[in-house]
């Protein structure tokens, strides 16, 4: 995955790409490798590093958040059944919290993404560029265009789902 590519003017020192590669490979063995759940964490980085193209933010800190996209979701179906979206947030924050410390990032880092995701779930509240980014990117990928709204509809349902300008026309040139 070369994120280099993706962020333009914001490239990524040798160090970074170190960092993000431990990142992915510790998610595969989260994830048991299971390709599906590894390829919606890529794509979720992805998109991010696309939106940081457009909106000053600290890159690391977004391209790791949403790296960390429903890596709780396993866990939380396993132990909660069909009330699994109700606990997704706090499963979330324990995998990226066991994740990130196995790897070598500071602690003051490794808060930082954990109250960001904590923020995305609706357990704490922050309103940072990085959060916005994370979020938008996390529902790019969960955006389909099997919702059943009309044109208007769908495109006044994405301009309340996305927080960015960037994120909310890539929802739209994906679903109109």
């Amino acid at each position: 995955m070369n994120y280099q590519g993706d962020l333009g003017l914001n490239s990524l020192s040798s160090r970074q790409h170190e960092e993000l590669n431990r990142l992915r490979i510790a998610i595969a063995d989260h994830f048991h490798h299971r390709q599906n759940l590894i390829d919606r964490s890529n794509k979720a980085a992805l998109h991010a590093a696309d939106l940081l193209q457009y909106i000053d933010a600290d890159i690391m800190v977004t391209l790791v958040s949403s790296h960390f996209f429903e890596i709780g979701f396993e866990t939380a179906h396993r132990w909660h059944g069909d009330l699994y979206e109700r606990f997704l947030g706090q499963e979330n924050i324990k995998a990226a919290g066991a994740i990130l410390s196995t790897l070598t990032v500071d602690t003051d880092f490794a808060a930082g993404v954990c109250e960001l995701i904590s923020s995305i779930y609706g357990q704490t509240v922050i309103n940072t560029p990085e959060f916005r980014i994370t979020r938008d990117a996390m529902n790019l990928i969960k955006c389909t265009a099997s919702v059943t709204l009309d044109r208007e509809q769908l495109k006044a349902h994405l301009n309340r789902l996305f927080q960015t300008e960037p994120g909310y026309r890539r929802a739209c040139a994906q679903l109109l």
